[in-house]
Parts: C-alpha cells; structure tokens; sequence
C-alpha cells in the first residue's frame, strides 16, 4: 500500500508539473483514439501497428440532433499508428505511440489536404491489483490505474496556420484514471472477459475537461485461434469551456471543413466498436475493427475502418538463469509427450497426449528443451495440466527453472506422484 500511495503522488505530480509547464500544446485525435488499458506484464513487450481509415460528413449539434458539417461535403483522415508496450518493472508498465495522419476535406469549391506528424501519446499503468488466475488459469481480475499524455508533433500556430486542414485544435490532454478486467466464462480452450474503464482529461487551450469511459467484452483462445471483441467508448463534458463559437481562433471552422473534429466545444459522444481477429501460435495477433458514433453533441457524427497487428515478445530465447532448484536431483516419470503449441505470454502449452493415454487434469509435467541434434535438453519449466481432450491437454505453467521460450517441438514428461 506505501508502494501505491507512492507512486499514485508522483503521477500527480508528474501531471500537475506537465499541465504548467506545457499549456498551448495541440491534440488532434479526441475522437480517434480512445481511453483504452496498456497495461503488460513484467518482462514482456509487445508491439502494434495500425491503419485507420476516418470519414465525417455531419455533426451531432447541441441538442444531439445531426446536422451537416459547414464548408464541407466530406472530412477524411488517414493515420499510421504505431504503439509499444513495455513490462519493465513489476507491476509497473510503459507505453508510447507514435502516429502520422492524412487529413482532406472536400466540397464544391475544392480540395484541401495536409499531412504529417500528428498527435502523439506517452504514459504509464500500474497494476494495483491481481486476484489468482482462475478460469483455466490465464485471465486474472484485475484493477489497473493509468496515467497518459496525449501531445501533438505538428503546430497549427504562425506561418503553419495557412496548412489546412488542420490536424489539431491546440489542445494538450493528460488524463488519470483506472480499469477494471472480469473473467466471467472458461471452458480450458477459450475464454469470455469483461471490461470497463474511466478517466478524468484536462485540457488545455480553455478547452473542457472531460470523463473518456470504456465498456468492453471479448473472447480470446487459450493458445491460438479467433478472437472478437466488442466495445462502448464514450467521453462525457465537464461543460467548462470558456470558448463559444463565436470566439473560437479564427480559421478552425474552414481548417477542418467545419467538422467537429477540431472545434467542438464541451463535447460528448458514444461510439460503438467492433473487432475481430486471429492470434498465432507465436502470440501474433492480426485484426480488423469498425467504429461508428451513435450519439453525440457538439461532435462529429463519423466511422473508422482499423486494421492492424500485434506482436507480443516474450522471456529471451537465449539459456538464462535457473529461477530455482525445485527441478535439481533425480525425478521419475511416466509418460513422454510432444508440445504441439506454446504461448510464453500466457504461460500456456499444449502436448499430444490425453484422456486416452492417461493424462488427468491437475497432473505435473516438467517441459524439456530440444537440442538441434534431437537430444532432449535439460528442463526449463514445470506444467499442470488444466484441460484434456481424448488426443491433446493443455497446460499452465507454474514454475519456469530457466528464463527461455517453450517452443513447439519441445519434451514434455509427466512426474510421477
């Protein structure tokens, strides 16, 4: 609890200190990017690269009625994304994202298209919170808090405000707060999860603050296999913008072609998500996802088409160092399987033995490593099994004895008990 407070003062800090010293930096993408949980294990990494396609002809007024966007038939936007997710300490996880866009609005006078750095994202999540893995073992309930800084890498001020359109509205938000993960439903080869978040931005440039929440349910395999995942992303007004419309710098309205996406003002808005997707056996995950508002005020009414991959970096593959002596003197066993698939992020193998051959749910069995000459290493790991099929089990790792991946192909022998 000391280390929580601790570290729950420094992110205020580290908060109020931004919001001083950076006041009139801009943020382009509210309604892009979303409040969303980056949190990753200790000693894992991961890796995401997305292509987003965002297109708006309308606004959500401020009765929430849906008008047409002035000075535009048509705002488009295209982004490249790419976010790291870093496990470097326990409990403790950092993440950044870079993105470059494409903005072009069209109407019956012309065309106007700008590009470049956009807005960028950095921060923190730290996991308070982990009850026991349940479930078949690899989902956990968890709490998490996050602290992020949403900062442009463009500016839309001096010689650079005749670059239109706009990619931004000199906004800099950080935003503060905590989701939470359920696992509801396992049955040892799939897994049903449920989700929520909400934060607290401020912003800057006498913009309002505003409550980003996030509702989410999905389903992912235990190894590999299809994912899905659908989701209510929404942000609420805290009604303290000092501007009006009336007010607003000039140019904003034609450097978006009036869409919402760069003026609005005290803005609220619900976007419904849905995505579906394949993860490999080598924990690489491909996607696809549609957005569209179905609500709004003082928004834009717009869809997004996302598509997209993540790369999750395990231990490294290299020996390591033994991370305990429980597998050291002579061992007796009594059957011999292959590992057919592994997931070192999920703690997770599956072996070629099962129900008919014996094989038990909550036996042990110790994963041998495998030369490239066939000989069957030393162990790395130790395993109980958690679900079995007449012809394969799964398994979930309890105890690694070496910091090294399980590869498929690798030695599993049962313990004798």
């Amino acid at each position: 609890m000391v280390h929580f407070l601790k570290t729950a003062r420094s992110i205020t800090a580290a908060i109020s200190l931004t919001l001083v010293l950076l006041p009139s930096l801009a943020r382009a993408d509210f309604f892009l990017h979303h409040w969303e949980d980056h949190y990753e294990p200790v000693h894992s990494a991961s890796v995401e690269g997305d292509f987003l396609y965002y297109m708006s002809n309308q606004n959500y007024g401020p009765q929430g009625l849906l008008v047409a966007a002035p000075n535009s038939d048509n705002y488009s936007r295209q982004e490249i994304d790419g976010l790291v997710q870093l496990g470097l300490l326990d409990r403790l996880s950092f993440f950044g994202r870079l993105t470059w866009a494409r903005v072009q609005t069209n109407n019956s006078i012309g065309t106007g298209t700008s590009f470049g750095l956009a807005d960028q994202s950095a921060g923190a999540t730290f996991r308070v919170f982990e009850a026991p893995k349940s479930l078949g073992s690899w989902l956990p309930f968890a709490l998490d808090l996050q602290g992020q800084v949403d900062f442009p890498g463009y500016s839309v001020s001096g010689d650079d405000q005749t670059k239109t359109p706009y990619v931004g509205d000199q906004s800099l938000d950080i935003t503060a707060g905590g989701f939470l993960s359920i696992p509801v439903w396992a049955d040892g080869e799939r897994a049903i999860s449920l989700g929520g978040g909400a934060g607290y931005t401020a912003r800057s440039s006498h913009f309002s603050a505003q409550m980003p929440w996030t509702l989410s349910a999905g389903t992912e395999p235990k190894i590999s296999g299809l994912t899905a995942r659908f989701a209510a992303f929404g942000t609420t007004s805290m009604n303290q913008d000092t501007t009006t419309a009336m007010t607003k710098p000039s140019g904003f309205a034609t450097g978006a072609g009036g869409s919402l996406i760069t003026d609005a003002i005290n803005p609220e808005t619900i976007i419904l998500h849905g995505e579906i997707g394949y993860l490999f056996q080598s924990s690489t995950r491909i996607f696809l996802a549609y957005e569209q508002s179905i609500w709004g005020e003082n928004a834009p009414n717009g869809q997004m088409i996302t598509a997209g991959f993540k790369i999750t970096f395990g231990p490294p593959t290299d020996e390591g160092t033994a991370y305990s002596k429980a597998n050291q003197g002579i061992q007796d066993y009594s059957l011999e399987a292959t590992v057919t698939k592994a997931n070192d992020r999920l703690n997770l193998v599956k072996i070629d033995k099962g129900s008919i051959d014996g094989v038990e749910k909550g036996q042990v069995f110790d994963i041998f490593s495998v030369r490239s000459d066939g000989r069957v290493a030393e162990a790395v790991a130790r395993a109980q099994v958690t679900s079995v099929k007449s012809d394969e089990a799964a398994l979930t790792i309890i105890e690694y004895f070496k910091e090294r991946n399980i590869n498929e192909g690798f030695i599993a022998k049962r313990l004798v008990q």
